[in-house]
């Protein structure tokens, strides 16, 4: 066993989360991505597997209770592999609301669903040990291994360690001193979160049971997002949180909130490890006021500045800057975009087939909403405890940002 290590400030409030019995906790940041298929070869899928382990030196990991990781050097992928017949949705509504068993290597686990017609590939991670886009990753390398591309692959830097100092270099205390005075000034004129005061925990189980409210983003609207971000000189993911924030105003009824945003694009990682599984995500806390304008161009611009302006000033987590603000977390929502990596590429559909479902699970938050590319698509996830928010919440919330892109 390689360590001890100790697991960074995102990280151990997953942990917190999973351990804490108190409303929306008892839950992991849990994901599935399952890919429907015509056929999947079982031993070749098998080998792939065992191959990925190798390569992500992170899936060997064993997170304990009070947050300390260790590294095992006889990690099995075959005890995190299971094969199966029958129905793959009942048996991915198995796989909801449970712990995996993060202590003993469970952090990852592949399913394999043979059904009458066809099957489905699951996989299934707990985030606590690396972030969502490291499972992008997984999905993408196993996929050139399993077509026989292994050499098209970015190359692991030799000696890499998912919690060594070339992964997380120190922050220089001068910078985090000045990024703590920047959101101390700033939190005191932060909005509430979107939902506080129409969210409703009272009556929620613990551990929460979730639901996903999916849509897919045409290729006209993913078009014209790519468009928009071109025309203004900003990003993708500017236009998408802008947009998301308008929707979500109108459905929440309130101009001036904020947001947590996880940053899993990996830009803030040293150059040369874009490839490396780990948790690179950093957490900011979002404020914005989407105000009475019609111009949706110049909010976009708006959205774009202030987002980068956070993004300076990340060396103070928003993991603190939550306890800065000392609000209650029952409104929270998180606005998540996946779409750096894509998960329509030829060489996944050859593999796996087509994504068909996503789902997610995050301790206390009302409202988790994830953007993930897939092709010349786009996938929109709301996931939310259910009977938090009023009946209909995320149906609205999905109808106005769709309308938002088709106007």
């Amino acid at each position: 066993m390689k360590g001890p290590f100790f697991l960074n400030d995102v990280q151990y409030a997953f942990l917190i989360g999973i351990q804490k019995q108190e409303k929306l906790c008892g839950v992991s940041c849990h994901i599935i991505a399952a890919f429907r298929s015509s056929g999947i070869d079982e031993e070749k899928l098998r080998d792939v597997w065992h191959k990925l382990a190798h390569r992500h030196e992170v899936l060997s990991s064993r997170i304990m209770s009070d947050g300390t990781v260790f590294f095992s050097d006889a990690h099995d992928p075959d005890r995190f592999f299971t094969v199966a017949s029958g129905d793959s949705e009942s048996y991915i509504n198995s796989l909801k609301n449970r712990l995996m068993d993060i202590e003993d290597g469970g952090a990852a686990e592949l399913h394999l669903i043979k059904e009458a017609e066809g099957c489905t590939v699951v996989f299934e991670c707990d985030c606590a040990a690396f972030d969502i886009t490291s499972l992008q990753i997984f999905i993408r390398d196993m996929a050139a291994m399993y077509n026989g591309n292994e050499a098209e692959l970015p190359v692991v830097p030799e000696g890499f360690f998912p919690y060594g100092e070339e992964s997380h270099p120190a922050v220089p205390r001068a910078v985090k001193k000045a990024d703590k005075s920047y959101w101390t000034e700033r939190a005191g004129s932060f909005g509430t979160a979107p939902f506080e005061g129409i969210a409703d925990t009272c009556g929620t189980d613990i551990p929460a049971k979730y639901s996903s409210h999916s849509s897919v983003i045409g290729a006209d609207s993913t078009a014209f997002i790519h468009e928009t971000a071109e025309r203004l000189g900003v990003t993708e993911e500017n236009v998408l949180l802008a947009l998301f924030s308008k929707a979500a105003a109108k459905v929440c009824g309130r101009e001036h909130f904020t947001l947590n945003i996880p940053v899993l694009d990996r830009s803030g990682a040293p150059a040369g490890l874009a490839g490396t599984a780990a948790d690179y995500t950093s957490i900011i806390m979002f404020d914005t006021d989407v105000g009475p304008s019609a111009d949706t161009d110049g909010f976009i611009r708006k959205t774009a500045s202030e987002y980068a302006e956070a993004l300076e000033h990340r060396a103070f987590s928003g993991i603190k800057v939550q306890q800065l603000c000392g609000g209650d977390a029952s409104g929270n929502v998180t606005f998540s975009s996946h779409i750096h990596i894509d998960l329509g590429t030829d060489q996944i559909r050859q593999a796996f087939g087509e994504l068909s479902y996503i789902y997610t699970e995050t301790p206390n938050v009302v409202m988790d909403s994830e953007f993930f590319r897939c092709g010349d698509k786009m996938l929109l996830n709301l996931s939310t405890p259910d009977g938090v928010l009023p009946e209909g919440t995320e149906e609205r919330l999905i109808s106005e940002l769709l309308a938002l892109m088709h106007s």
